[in-house]
Order: C-alpha cells, then structure tokens, then sequence
C-alpha cells in the first residue's frame, strides 16, 4: 500500500515468505464449548452450535446463504476442496441444526448466520469475540472456533463413525 501511494519507494517485504502458522494439535472440549456456548449468547452462541453440530469449517457457516439450505441438509458447491473433489459439499443437519434454521429463517438477509447488526459474521468479528470469551473465562490461549470441527471428527471417530466417512 505504501509502495502504492509513493510513500515508499519499494516495498520492504517483497518476497519476504510468510511463515505458516503452527498446526492445530487438539480438538475442543466439551467442557470448553459449553462455557463458551453457555456464555457467548445471542447469534454468536448459534454460530458456536452450528459450528459444533455440523463439523462445517467456519468460513462455510459464515458465508452461508439461504440459498445453501435445504430441508435436511446444507449443500456448499463451492468450498475449500471443491476444484480437488469436483463435488458439492452436503452437510446433514441434526435435529437441533434443523430447529436452528426454522427460527433464523426469514431473518430478511441473504446470510443465514448474522452479528447482533443483522450483518453477516467477518472473520475478525468472530475471531475478537472468540478471543473476548476465551479471555474472561480463563480458557487456554489456543482455544479458537475451528477446534469445533476438530472436536466434531473426533466424537463421530469415538462413537464409531468410520474414518474415513467422518473425512468424506
């Protein structure tokens, strides 16, 4: 931007490499996500079940729209592996994932999941909310809205869910 504007005549991180953040180790908790759920309220606590209930990466839930929903399930034509797989992603909706969308529906936007704005979540919004319940509960640095998928796989593995169905 800098370089842009003329401020700077070139632009000192050019071809700087950006290093890659470290992998995520662990799944959330259930003790965790209840503290957090129990205390988030309002749509960031629906965003924090849907996360949960679904095992869907954040991006998808917050860039899902209405047009996305189905009766039954959640189909994401475009999503992080769809050049790879060459195929919509579909998502079932549990019981609780399908009373959600029935009281969220007709929220008269395109976005299914919204801020207390009426305005679809952004990453920082959720990341800065994360953070500020992380914080005032005392939960460990780490924890973040992605472990909910982590934390999604990991019970479907441990209640005998397939593998490699819990990766399809």
């Amino acid at each position: 931007w800098a370089k842009d504007e003329g401020i700077l005549t070139e632009n000192p991180l050019a071809g700087m490499k950006r290093p890659k953040p470290s992998p995520r180790q662990r799944a959330m908790s259930d003790d965790e996500f209840k503290q957090l759920f129990e205390n988030a309220g309002g749509p960031f606590a629906d965003y924090l079940l849907a996360l949960r209930e679904t095992g869907a990466r954040p991006k998808e839930l917050r860039d899902l729209l209405w047009t996305q929903v189905q009766e039954d399930r959640l189909v994401l034509a475009k999503h992080k592996t769809s050049q790879k797989v060459k195929k919509a992603r579909v998502i079932i909706l549990t019981d609780a994932m399908r009373a959600m969308i029935g009281r969220l529906k007709g929220n008269g936007h395109a976005h299914v999941f919204l801020n207390t704005e009426g305005e679809p979540w952004t990453m920082n919004a959720v990341r800065l909310q994360m953070t500020r319940l992380r914080e005032r509960l005392g939960l460990a640095d780490d924890l973040c809205v992605y472990l909910c998928r982590h934390g999604f796989g990991t019970r479907a593995i441990l209640n005998g869910v397939n593998p490699s169905v819990v990766a399809e």
